[in-house]
């Protein structure tokens, strides 16, 4: 694995893990709060120009559990708020593509 790549999941039955990657990026830069959540979560960022963003929601073991955005959105500030009380209490990792770029920021569900 490169340092700025990230292995969700594997299909030959290897070992699962993440790599966390937490850099500046040049069209966008994201905060989600409050961390550790219970009910509900935050997720703000900025865009710099106008892009297509999509944020999901992943598990430890890489499953998806919520795409919480997925479209083109003007540059500008942004933030959404999402429902989290389907989930349950555990590691999970936010993960925002904007353009060419990828990061990612590990939140932690509590009761």
């Amino acid at each position: 694995m490169g340092k700025n790549g990230m292995i969700l999941h594997t299909d030959n039955g290897g070992t699962v893990g993440f790599e966390q990657i937490k850099r500046e990026s040049p069209t966008f830069d994201f905060s989600t709060y409050p961390n550790p959540f219970s009910n509900q979560s935050t997720v703000a960022f900025s865009l710099l120009e106008s892009e297509y963003v999509n944020i999901t929601i992943v598990d430890i073991s890489g499953k998806e559990h919520i795409n919480v955005l997925s479209g083109n959105l003007e540059k500008g500030k942004h933030k959404i708020v999402w429902d989290t009380s389907h989930l349950q209490t555990g590691i999970y990792i936010i993960v925002v593509m904007s353009g060419k770029e990828i990061s990612t920021e590990k939140v932690i569900k509590i009761e």
